[in-house]
C-alpha cells in the first residue's frame, strides 16, 4: 500500500470525524456496507450486519392486477389496495419512509458497532502481531527506512534480502489493517481521533498503534514521506514491543479523549 493511499485513507477519515455530526448522521447505507465489508474481510463478525444487508437488498415483490373472476374478493381488495396506496404522491412518501427507516438502522447499527469494537480490534490482533514481528526482525538485522531493495542486491546478504521482503509484505498487512482501524474511528466516533496540526497534515492515529502506556497527543516532529512510507519500522523497536494495536479500552485506561491526552 503506498504512502499516497495511506495518507487519503486518513484524511478521508479526519474530515468524517470533523464533519460528524452531518456525517454519521447521514451515512448512505453504501458507507455502511462498505465499512462491513472491510471488516469481514479481516475476518471480524459484526452483530446484525446481515439483517442490515437484507434491510438494504430487500425489495417488495411485483403487484399484478388480480383477475376480477379467479381471485378471492377479500385478497383482490387488499392487492388493489396496496396497488394504489404505491402509486403517485402516497408511493413517494412510502419510499421516503422506507429509506428514512433504513437510515434509521444504519445509525443503530454504527452504534451497536461501537459497542463491540474492542472484539474487532482482537480479531485484528493476530495479524497485526505477526506482522509486527516481522518488522521488529528486519530492525534486528539494521534494516531501516533507508533501506532499498536495489542496495540489498548489491550488497546485502540473503538473510536481509529474505527480511526486506518479508518485511514489505508485513508493511502491507500493517497498512490495511490500519485502514481499517482508522475507519472504525471515523464512523463509529473511536479514539484517536487524529490529531492534524503538525507539519505533514497526516491526521496522527499513532495511538491505537503504539504500545498505550503513556498518554501523547501527537507526533510534532516533521515526518518525510519516505518516513510515513516506512512508519512501521519507524514505530517498532528491535525487541518487537512497541508496535501494538491497541483496544479502546487500553486507550481508555491510560487518558485518551478524542485522541487528545487528558491533562
Amino acid at each position: 500500500m503506498s504512502f499516497l493511499h495511506f495518507y487519503s485513507q486518513a484524511k478521508n477519515a479526519h474530515s468524517i470525524i470533523v464533519n460528524a455530526a452531518s456525517t454519521r448522521q447521514h451515512a448512505s447505507p453504501g458507507e455502511i456496507i462498505a465499512l462491513l465489508d472491510d471488516l469481514e474481510s479481516h475476518g471480524v463478525t459484526v452483530t446484525h450486519a446481515d439483517e442490515f444487508r437484507a434491510l438494504v437488498n430487500f425489495e417488495p415483490a411485483p403487484s399484478t392486477v388480480p383477475d376480477p373472476f379467479s381471485t378471492d374478493p377479500s385478497a383482490a381488495h387488499g392487492t388493489v389496495t396496496e396497488r394504489s396506496l404505491r402509486s403517485g404522491e402516497n408511493g413517494r412518501r412510502m419510499s421516503i419512509a422506507w429509506a428514512d427507516y433504513i437510515r434509521d438502522a444504519g445509525r443503530k447499527l454504527l452504534d451497536s458497532m461501537a459497542a463491540e469494537a474492542d472484539t474487532y480490534i482482537e480479531t485484528l490482533r493476530p495479524s497485526f502481531d505477526a506482522a509486527a514481528t516481522t518488522t521488529a526482525a528486519a530492525l534486528a538485522l539494521d534494516l531501516n527506512e533507508n533501506t532499498t531493495y536495489e542496495t540489498l542486491v548489491e550488497d546485502g546478504t540473503p538473510e536481509e534480502i529474505d527480511a526486506w521482503r518479508a518485511y514489505l509484505e508485513a508493511r502491507a498487512t500493517l497498512d490495511r489493517i490500519a485502514t481499517t482501524r482508522i475507519a472504525m474511528s471515523a464512523w463509529l466516533d473511536l479514539p484517536p481521533q487524529g490529531n492534524a496540526n503538525y507539519s505533514t497534515e497526516v491526521p496522527d492515529y499513532t495511538p491505537a498503534f503504539v504500545t498505550a502506556d503513556t498518554p501523547m497527543s501527537r507526533n510534532v516532529s516533521q515526518i518525510s514521506a519516505n518516513a510515513l512510507t516506512h512508519r512501521w519500522l519507524n514505530l517498532q523497536n528491535s525487541a518487537g514491543t512497541a508496535l501494538n494495536l491497541n483496544t479502546i479500552a487500553e486507550l481508555d485506561a491510560v487518558g485518551y479523549a478524542r485522541g487528545h491526552a487528558v491533562a
